[in-house]
């Protein structure tokens, strides 16, 4: 195999076990999200704080989420954007324009609001 090819292959590998990490610590965030809303819930039940501090706690647990949620996103998205960078560049340079294809064709950026693939032409001008 050529070596650059083979540099490219080491780059492609780890950008993808990146978006799984990234997708795993999305997951848990959404547990500590749950978690923490069930504390806030009985919190709530048990003290019965005045409404101020109750729009602050709860603002401020959505403010983090979101945040959070907002980061990991789009560390995501700069992954998958150079997964398919590396994808083009790795079949251009094999000369086979099949040999990778998941992020130029069956990631979420080629999938309708409903989670259908995208077909023909909508799917490769995207």
């Amino acid at each position: 195999m050529d070596p650059q090819i083979e540099i490219l292959f080491k780059e492609y590998d780890s950008l993808r076990h990146e978006i799984v990490a990234r997708t795993n610590q999305g997951y848990q965030l959404a547990a500590v999200g749950v978690v923490g809303v069930a504390a806030i819930v009985s919190w709530i039940v048990s003290a019965a704080p005045s409404p101020a501090t109750y729009i602050a706690i709860i603002s401020i647990a959505a403010l983090s989420i979101y945040l959070t949620s907002y980061a990991l996103n789009k560390n995501v998205q700069s992954l998958a954007h150079r997964l398919r960078q590396l994808e083009r560049l790795i079949n251009k340079q094999a000369q086979q324009h099949d040999l990778l294809r998941w992020e130029l064709d069956y990631a979420w950026k080629n999938r309708t609001p409903l989670g259908n693939l995208r077909s023909g032409k909508t799917a490769q001008r995207r």
